[in-house]
C-alpha cells in the first residue's frame, strides 16, 4: 500500500508525543530512585548509628516505591518488556503478529482504563486522610497508581496508533515493534544456519 503523507505526519506526532512522555517518566523514575536511596540511607543511619529513628522515612520510602513501581512499569511498556509473550508471538508471521499485538494493546488499554477509573474513585476515599509520618494527604501515594495507569494507557494507545499508521505508511516508529522484528530476524537467521536462538 502506498504511503499516505498525512498518516505519516500523524504517526510521527504520536511517536514524538509518547517519546516525550516517556522521557518525563524516566526523569521522574530516576528522581524517585535517588530519593529512595537518600531516604533509606538516612533511615539506616538514624536508626542504627544515632539510635534515633526518623518518624517519616519508612512512610516516605513506601510512598516513593508506589510511584517508582508505576513509572518503571511505564518504561518497561515503552521498551517492550511489559506483557511480553515472545515465545508465542514470534512464531507468527509478521502480519498476524502485528494484528495480535494490536488486539493485545487494545485489551491492555481497556484494562488500564478500568484501573485508572477505579483509582480516581479511590482518591476521593483517601482525600481526607493524612499520613502519620510524613503529614502528606492520603491522595499523594495513591495518585501514583492514577498517574501511572494514565501514562501506561497513553503508551499503549500510542503503540496501537503506530500499528494502524504503519499499515498505511509502511514505516514503524514503535520501539517495541522494532525490537520484536529484530528478534524475529535473528531467530530466522539462526534457523537458516541451523543454530538454536537463545
Amino acid at each position: 500500500m502506498p504511503a499516505i503523507p498525512s498518516f505519516h505526519v500523524l504517526q510521527l506526532t504520536a511517536a514524538r508525543t509518547v517519546s516525550t512522555l516517556v522521557l518525563l517518566t524516566y526523569v521522574v523514575a530516576c528522581t524517585l530512585l535517588l530519593l529512595l536511596v537518600v531516604v533509606l540511607s538516612l533511615q539506616v543511619f538514624y536508626r542504627y548509628v544515632l539510635q534515633a529513628p526518623l518518624a517519616w522515612s519508612e512512610e516516605a520510602a513506601r510512598f516513593a516505591l508506589v510511584w517508582l513501581s508505576m513509572t518503571a512499569a511505564c518504561l518497561a511498556a515503552h521498551n517492550g518488556d511489559h506483557f511480553v509473550f515472545r515465545w508465542g508471538t514470534l512464531l507468527l508471521p509478521e502480519r498476524p503478529r502485528r494484528w495480535v499485538r494490536f488486539l493485545v494493546d487494545l485489551l491492555v488499554t481497556a484494562s488500564l482504563a478500568v484501573v485508572f477509573y477505579e483509582s480516581v474513585r479511590y482518591l476521593n476515599v483517601v482525600a481526607g486522610k493524612t499520613a502519620a509520618g510524613t503529614g502528606l494527604n492520603g491522595r499523594v501515594p495513591y495518585l501514583g497508581v492514577t498517574v501511572g495507569s494514565g501514562v501506561l494507557m497513553l503508551i499503549y494507545l500510542g503503540e496501537a496508533a503506530d500499528g494502524i499508521f504503519s499499515y498505511f505508511t509502511g514505516h514503524v516508529c514503535s520501539r517495541r515493534e522494532l525490537q520484536e522484528t529484530s528478534i524475529a530476524s535473528e531467530m530466522a537467521l539462526s534457523d537458516a544456519h541451523g543454530e538454536r536462538a537463545p
